[in-house]
């Protein structure tokens, strides 16, 4: 769980804003997420300090699938293309 926000550096109307949002439920947080912010406006405004914590979380993930995928490839022989999430259009997708 993450510490709390302080609310020492917002507006004055905003305290109320995040004690709204710390009452929610994770379905009504996700919701909010979804249709309130979106995910470009998320990624433009996740705090830094997330961004090392998402990747982390991500490569684990891609490791992960890739071991599923591929069970007798060893770590150290992983590739740059195995771990690739998005294809760039100039370059073949793996098959």
């Amino acid at each position: 769980m993450s510490s709390p926000v302080s609310t020492s550096s917002l507006p004055k109307s905003k305290p109320d804003l995040v004690a709204s949002v710390s009452k929610m439920t994770d379905a009504e947080a996700t919701e909010m997420l979804r249709r309130g912010l979106g995910f470009d406006r998320f990624m433009r405004v996740m705090p830094e300090e997330w961004r090392p914590k998402l990747e982390a979380k991500a490569g684990g993930q891609m490791i992960r699938r890739v071991k599923n995928q591929n069970p007798n490839l060893r770590l150290k022989n992983l590739k740059p293309q195995h771990l690739r999430v998005v294809y760039d259009a100039e370059s073949p997708t793996p098959h």
